[in-house]
């Protein structure tokens, strides 16, 4: 009788075990998908909005020119702002860049709730 008992409890324990992986396996696959989906929508902001960019600088080049007689002069006042803002992302990347995409990993991968998150320990 305690032989066929620990035969159930075997059983049950590789049943949990077997369900475990596969609550994993589709967690893994959920948070793949989020973490690929986001790539993806980064990716074509950024192409767009390069493409603005290159528009909008295009259009300030030939505004600029109109005011300063010169489009060389124009173009090199729009890689002065373009260097300028570079600087200014440079400086403060920390804060643009690196802290929220930690954040948003550390979210995905943890599972951390913003209610979880500002409470103490304490509590």
């Amino acid at each position: 009788m305690i032989d066929n008992e620990y035969k159930q409890l075997w059983q049950q324990v590789k049943n949990h075990i077997s369900l475990q992986l596969q609550y994993s396996k589709l967690t893994l696959a959920e948070k793949l998908t989020l973490l690929a989906s986001r790539l993806i929508l980064v990716m074509v902001a950024i192409m767009l909005g390069a493409s603005v960019m290159l528009i909008l600088s295009g259009a300030l080049i030939v505004a600029l020119a109109a005011v300063v007689g010169e489009t060389w002069i124009a173009c090199l006042i729009v890689a002065a702002i373009y260097l300028v803002l570079l600087l200014l992302v440079f400086a403060y990347r920390h804060s643009l860049i690196i802290d929220p995409v930690t954040r948003f990993i550390t979210k995905l991968l943890l599972g951390n709730d913003d209610n979880n998150a500002t409470q103490s320990p304490t509590e």
